[in-house]
Parts: structure tokens; sequence; C-alpha cells
């Protein structure tokens, strides 16, 4: 047997003050003549809750761990070097004590006297004033039981289209009962314009380190690009709980233009064209939307701007062409009486006296 982490269906356990697990099996090979089990209480803000000088302990009140072998009754582990025997129904089967290692890690030690195919079980009590986690590893090997598990507060990057380069930070939290260890160097290319720049040595149990990444600017003409990093490290096949998905968006989708709706647009323009240029029509004058203005040195607005001045000069037009005879001083009151009634300019007349 290698080894067992709980629990299997997240990344911790997570018990308030005074909540207990529940019974949880575990197995126990039935040749097996001694049995591990090690626990990490996960704090808050990767430190440890009332830390003992120097040695990084838990220092806090240590959580109570029962153990139940088949029939029997689930009985409480103590602390070495005090121990419990373990009965299934009246048969004393086993006994158990456990120990405080450093950084909040708990180790169960069961010695079996009778093995046997029997179902085993814990149950873990949380008994400090504030909510923690819990993660534990079993084993028959005292080693297989260090082991590591990451918590990532996130697990998706993006970089969005036209952003310039830029820069990722990822905080890694070991909520394992072993040392992270990273295999990935600083400066590893990792595909998809994305890199590596910064990866912590190793990792301690209820400890946090992070990893910095770098993105070259998206092009806005690029499709999207898709990264799934796998951290390098001693994971072993629990490499789901290390896996960053890395995205570079590409372009928008371009919205067709629909050919049929521009040639509609130009005809109802063309028609009002022509309602404004037949006599005696009140025109109609286009509204100038905003400033004039453009910037000619890069082209934005400079195609707006060219419309505006277009559909100005022609609002002079309409309004000079119609402005009532008897507001233009340019010709007398009888030139002006004629053309009221003919609509036409007269012909060999001498000009107006002084």
């Amino acid at each position: 047997m290698a080894f067992s982490v709980f629990p299997k269906d997240r990344e911790q356990i997570v018990l308030a003050s005074g909540q207990d697990t529940g019974p949880i099996r575990f197995h126990v090979p039935s040749t097996a003549d001694c049995m591990f089990l090690r626990l990490i209480a996960v704090g808050l803000g990767c430190e440890p809750l009332d830390d003992a000088p120097g040695d990084g302990s838990f220092g806090g009140a240590a959580p109570t761990i029962e153990l139940r072998a088949g029939a029997g009754l689930l009985t409480k582990v103590p602390e070495a070097p005090e121990e419990v025997v373990i009965s299934d129904d009246l048969e004393e089967v086993a006994k158990a004590h456990w120990m405080r290692d450093p950084h909040d890690v708990f180790k169960v030690e069961i010695t079996i006297a009778k093995p046997a195919e029997r179902p085993w079980r814990v149950r873990i009590k949380n008994n400090e004033s504030q909510q923690l986690g819990f993660v534990w590893v079993t084993s028959t090997a005292e080693e297989n039981t260090r082991q590591p598990r990451v918590f990532l507060d996130t697990r998706e990057l993006l970089q969005g289209v036209g952003a310039p380069r830029s820069d990722f930070t990822v905080e890694v939290a070991n909520i394992g009962t072993g040392a992270l260890k990273f295999s990935d160097k600083a400066g590893t290319d990792i595909g998809g314009g994305f890199t590596l720049n910064q990866v912590p040595h190793r990792i301690e149990p209820n400890g946090c380190g992070t990893l910095k990444f770098s993105a070259e600017a998206a092009q806005s003409s690029q499709d999207a690009v898709r990264i799934t990093y796998v951290i390098g490290s001693n994971l072993g096949d629990d490499t789901e709980q290390g896996t960053i998905t890395l995205v570079r968006a590409g372009s928008p989708p371009r919205v067709p233009v629909n050919p049929k709706a521009h040639k509609d647009h130009q005809d109802t323009k063309d028609a009002k064209d022509s309602e404004i240029e037949k006599p005696g029509h009140q025109p109609e004058y286009t509204a100038i939307d905003g400033p004039l203005d453009a910037d000619f040195l890069s082209g934005v607005g400079e195609e707006r701007l060219t419309t505006q001045l277009v559909e100005l000069q022609r609002n002079i037009s309409q309004l000079a062409h119609f402005i009532p005879a008897a507001l233009r001083p340019d010709l007398a009151s009888r030139f002006l009486e004629q053309e009221a009634e003919t609509g036409t300019e007269p012909e060999d007349r001498e000009p107006p006296c002084g």
C-alpha cells in the first residue's frame, strides 16, 4: 500500500469550533501490523495558531482524534507517551497514540496486535475557538504519510485583447502533511506567450508561497490561446490540485455588414435630397452632431469631420437660397414684387435711384 489522502471529494474538510467530521472510513490491509495517520490542522492566513517559540508548532488546542475498528466503539486516542487499546467488539486488536509535529501536524501511530480484514474509521473534532481545515494521509509506511496538497487563490488567469505585457501573481498554500517542493525553475516558458518568472523552492505545511507569471501583449488579430499549466512539483498523482489555466483572449467576433441595409439607407437619403431640391419646399437641414474635431495625426475622427463639413456647406447653401425676399437687401422693392409674382429676375431694368 502506498498512501491515501483525505478528504477525497474536496481540498479540505472545514470544521467550526466544536464540530466533528463524523466517522470516516479508511483502509487498513488485512496483513498490516502497523498503520500511520498523519493529520494537519489548517489555520488561517498561512500562520500557525498560538505559535510556540521557534519550532512552528500548533501551540493551540489539539483536535480530538478517535478510532474505531470493526464493530468496536469509537475510542479517543491520547497524546504519547500514553496509549489506548482499540477493540473490535470485545476483542483487543490494536493500540494507538498521537504525537505533535511542527507546522500544526499530528501523527497517529497504530500498532496492530491481531491483523484481520475489518473496517476502520476515524473521527476528528475541532477543539480550537475558530474555524479550521483538516487534511490527513494514511499509510503502512510512516514516511508515506508526509504528502503535500495545494490550495490556490485562483485557477485561471486572463490576458485581455490589446492589453500590454502583464504580470500575474498566484498565491499557493500547502495544506498537506509534507513539504511542497517545486521542480520548475524561474524563466520557464510554459507556452502561449506565458512565462513563469518566480517560483519558491519549498513550502512547508501550513505555509504559503508565490508564483509569478508574465504574459506578452495580446494582439487583436490573434486567436484565443488556452494553456493548462501543471505545477512542476512533488504532488505525485494529485496533479489536479496544482493545475492553473492561462488564457490570452483572441480578437472579438466581427459583425457582418448587411449590403442590403446599406443600400436601403442610401435610397432613403437620395429621396430626402430630391425633396429638398423641389421649388417651394421648405428645406430640411442636417444636424451637426458634436464639435467639429479630429485627430489628424492618428486619423481618428477624420472621416467623421469630413462628412460634417460637407453637411454644413449644404446647410448654408440651402439656407441662403431660401432667405425670404423681404430680408434680401441687395434688391429693390419693385424687383422683389416681381420676383414674388413670377419667380424670375427682371430683364433690361435700370438700377434703382439713390
